[in-house]
This record gives structure tokens, C-alpha cells and sequence, in this order.
């Protein structure tokens, strides 16, 4: 799967490096692409540690199909940074069949406000509150951004309550890191669903 990060710039969009540290009431989206049949779901973890689903909206196709590109969110859709610097993190479900999501979820815009606790049960941990995105110096000197190395896709920490995933799977895609797009690959086919991580770095 290549996924780019897109910011709204001017009337139109760029594409950014995933680990583009970007700037409060900022516009962003995503742009994916995949070699498989299956069907994609992104969460929002807020700073309290709940969840909220991003993508799939109501009425949203969230079936993707080999070679073509599929924008998150759908059509002319865009995500809103807000809330205090620090860095949100996205989860990526990838499935090669539909998943029922937990019914307690929300759709909500993307925040680093904390979110409300769930009933039911704890919440997942929060990621520390006080890490901030930090400037990577050679790149900021070659090419004038700020990007920080962390932020981009990863494997998975954990997995959400109320869906059928396991982190665990996550461990064995690898991550590739490019300067305007990010590559996630499994030498494996896609059998059952995987979960990864992006986290979006904000200031």
C-alpha cells in the first residue's frame, strides 16, 4: 500500500513528506494506493487514549481495488488539525473482507483534544502528553522542512477494543519512508486483517 500525505495549499493540494511537522487549523488528507483487493478503515486515537472512526463516513465506499487511487477522506473530504502541538496517531486497518465496527465509536474530525472515555471499559493509554515534534536538522538544512523522523507509519502498538485485529500481525509489514510518500508491504498475502500506525506530527 503507498500512502501520501497531502496539505492543503493555497486553492490547491501538495503532497508532503510523512513526517511533515504541520501547523495548527492546517487541512490535510490522504491518498492511497494498493497491489490487493480489501477494504480500509482509519481510527482516530485522541489524547485520552479513545477511539473515533475517521474513515468510513456513512454512505463511504471503503472498498479498494488493485491500482487505483482512493483519496481519506472520500471525495472532496479533508481532516482539520487542531489542539495542542504533539503528534496524533491514526490507525490503519487493512482487511481482504468487511469488518463490523464496535458500535460505540464515533465518526469524529481529526483533534488532538482530548476525546471523552468510552463506557464499557478503559480507554487504551494515552501517549505521553508531553512529547513535541522535533525539527530532523539535515533535512531541515537540504531542503528547508520541518520533518520529523518519528512521525509517518509504523507498526502497531496495539490493537483497538471491539475489532478483530491484532497488533501483533503488524510487526512483520515492512515500512518504507520516501521524501513525498510512505510504502507499507507484507511479503505475505493479505489473509486475514492488519492494523499499523500513522502518526501525524502538528505544531
Amino acid at each position: 500500500m503507498e500512502v501520501r500525505l497531502e496539505q492543503a495549499a493555497g486553492a490547491g493540494w501538495e503532497t508532503v513528506d510523512p513526517g511533515r511537522v504541520l501547523d495548527a487549523g492546517g487541512r490535510v488528507r490522504f491518498r492511497v494506493r494498493a497491489n490487493f483487493e480489501g477494504f480500509l478503515y482509519v481510527l482516530n486515537r485522541g489524547t485520552s487514549g479513545a477511539f473515533a472512526l475517521l474513515y468510513p463516513r456513512p454512505r463511504d465506499d471503503n472498498r479498494i481495488l488493485p491500482g487505483r487511487e482512493y483519496p481519506v477522506p472520500a471525495s472532496a473530504g479533508h481532516f482539520q488539525i487542531t489542539g495542542k502541538p504533539g503528534y496524533e496517531t491514526l490507525y490503519w486497518i487493512v482487511s481482504p473482507a468487511p469488518l463490523a465496527p464496535d458500535p460505540d465509536l464515533r465518526a469524529a474530525p481529526l483533534t488532538a483534544e482530548p476525546s471523552a472515555p468510552r463506557p464499557g471499559g478503559p480507554a487504551a493509554p494515552a501517549p505521553p502528553a508531553e512529547l513535541l515534534p522535533r525539527c530532523h536538522d539535515e533535512i531541515f538544512r537540504a531542503r528547508g522542512e520541518c520533518v520529523d523522523v518519528t512521525a509517518g507509519p509504523r507498526a502497531a502498538q496495539f490493537s483497538p477494543r471491539g475489532w478483530q485485529v491484532s497488533a501483533a500481525r503488524s510487526h512483520s509489514l515492512d515500512f518504507a519512508r520516501h521524501e513525498d510518500f510512505a510504502v507499507i508491504s507484507s511479503t505475505a498475502p493479505l489473509t486475514e486483517p492488519v492494523i499499523y500506525e500513522y502518526r501525524l506530527a502538528h505544531r
